[in-house]
């Protein structure tokens, strides 16, 4: 291989070590781990199309020992549904509400990350046009 030639190959062989390292190091840094507890079934809302969601805990986000809470849904057809989570510290007796998220037609849409470590209890809710749809307190 000439000099000139090595010189050229010598600028793509720095970039591709540097995103390895970046990859591997940013996988590294925070080990989470999303668990699906809970999916709805599919909702039927006429006009509003198709709203499904799903319930996910987070371990280890942002290094921490407890879980986080978070929602997604997805909508199939239609122009109306919502995402959003309930947090309660007595089982769902009383609970504050966090805002909406919109969910984009033939799209999906997820809810900030909120805590759901000890003595909090987290719910993940659709709203649709017909009503609203909620999991289980855990």
């Amino acid at each position: 291989m000439s000099r000139t030639t090595r010189l050229a190959a010598r600028p793509v062989a720095v970039a591709a070590m540097a995103f390895a390292v970046l990859a591997t190091g940013a996988a590294s840094a925070f080990a989470e781990t999303y668990v699906l507890r809970d999916s709805s079934p599919t909702m039927v809302t006429g006009s509003a199309g198709l709203c499904s969601m799903n319930r996910y805990e987070i371990e280890g986000y942002n290094g921490a020992s407890h879980e986080y809470a978070q929602g997604t849904a997805s909508l199939a057809g239609g122009t109306a549904c919502w995402v959003f989570i309930r947090q309660s510290k007595d089982g769902g007796a009383t609970y504050t509400q966090s805002d909406l998220v919109w969910v984009p037609a033939n799209g999906s849409a997820s809810t900030p990350v909120y805590y759901d470590g000890p003595g909090y209890w987290d719910q993940v809710c659709v709203q649709v046009q017909r009503g609203t749809w909620c999991d289980g307190w855990y």
